[in-house]
């Protein structure tokens, strides 16, 4: 994972398990549905929350600075989730369970291309080793100041 900006660690939670590809896990609570995650202070009152993360990845402690894209963390499948992800929102407190969700924006990404349908996508998580049908551009096409559409291939570097 990369900082989406220059911030303060808020909080961590690690060690969370991996869960099984393909299916949700029954055992999920309110309080471990973000699993392994971290979450930052942009300032100006918006905090980043990266949820879902590898167990043993995470690099920061709270209340360490980060600069925008260093690396902090690996994407992962923790939490209530059915296939490694990365679930990230901006709010406006630091609370997952007790914010509001902001409106942003990407700084810069390149379009890769995308996956064809969201069915496609279901249909891989219950058989293994079935490929995603994907769409590729010719040339990836960098965009700045935008949010990825649905189903979107796209790659971040540190600026």
């Amino acid at each position: 994972m990369l900082a989406v900006a220059d911030s303060v660690v808020v909080s961590v939670v690690d060690g969370m398990p991996e869960q099984r590809p393909g299916m949700l896990p029954v055992d999920t609570t309110i309080e471990t549905a973000d699993g392994n995650s971290v979450v930052l202070d942009l300032g100006d009152g918006r905090f980043a929350l990266y949820a879902h993360l590898q167990p043993g990845s995470i690099r920061v402690r709270q209340g360490e600075r980060l600069v925008r894209g260093q690396i902090f963390a690996r994407l992962g499948n923790s939490g209530n989730s059915s296939a490694p992800h990365l679930h990230f929102h901006v709010m406006d407190t630091p609370s997952p369970l007790a914010s509001n969700g902001l409106p942003y924006v990407i700084y810069t990404f390149e379009l890769a291309g995308e996956a064809v349908s969201a069915d496609d996508l279901d249909t891989e998580l219950r058989s293994a080793n079935q490929p995603v049908p994907v769409r590729l551009l010719q040339i990836p096409a960098r965009h700045t100041e935008q949010l990825p559409g649905n189903l979107a291939i796209v790659s971040f570097t540190a600026p």
